[in-house]
């Protein structure tokens, strides 16, 4: 009976991977000046469910801005999704602004702070597109079918160590039940 709940376990973690999922690495240092950084490869974006670009960071200098459920409730929007410096005690706001070969944009909104592993070591805030019956644009899938760069800017200047783009949820449940597990991200080494 062990193994059948290992063996579910390993099933639904290896069913929570898609094709589009990908890992950049950097460093980028980050400013209040927009910075370009064009793929090599692109990002593919997949034609169902919601894909998150996670922005990851040294755990060690930024916490989450908000530690509770009412703190949440009652940070401002600009605020809920972002970051803290540990030291400073300012909140770090990047902005995120994807594209395609054909000058096709889109600006992404912050959706979730989470540490992208186990490793404590390291944070990330995650964006996606603005979802729900008061956006006023199209799903991603419609504007662009590959992204080729993103632009990134910061209210004060943070080095980001890697970009993680990831299908975060999926719309029919096959997949990790909707959603894959919040502390956890394949691939990220």
């Amino acid at each position: 009976m062990r193994w059948f709940g290992i063996l579910t376990v390993s099933l639904l973690l290896s069913a929570c991977s898609f094709p589009e999922d990908d890992k950049i690495s950097g460093p980028w240092e980050v400013s209040s000046e927009d910075q370009r950084i064009q793929f090599k490869t692109p990002l593919q974006v997949s034609d169902e469910g919601l894909q998150t670009l996670y922005l990851v960071v040294d755990g060690s200098s930024y916490e989450e801005t908000t530690q509770s459920v009412d703190e949440f409730v009652n940070a401002p929007p600009e605020v809920a999704f972002s970051l803290r410096h540990k030291d400073n005690h300012q909140v770090w706001q990047p902005e995120v602004v994807i594209g395609d070969e054909d000058g096709n944009t889109l600006e992404m909104a912050p959706t979730v702070v989470m540490n992208p592993t186990d490793d404590p070591s390291l944070i990330a805030v995650g964006f996606s597109e603005q979802v729900g019956p008061h956006t006023r644009q199209p799903p991603l899938r419609e504007i662009m079918s590959e992204i080729h760069w993103v632009e990134l800017q910061g209210n004060y200047p943070a080095t980001v160590k890697a970009l993680v783009w990831k299908v975060s949820q999926h719309p029919d449940l096959h997949h990790c039940m909707g959603a894959c597990p919040a502390r956890w991200l394949p691939g990220f080494d």
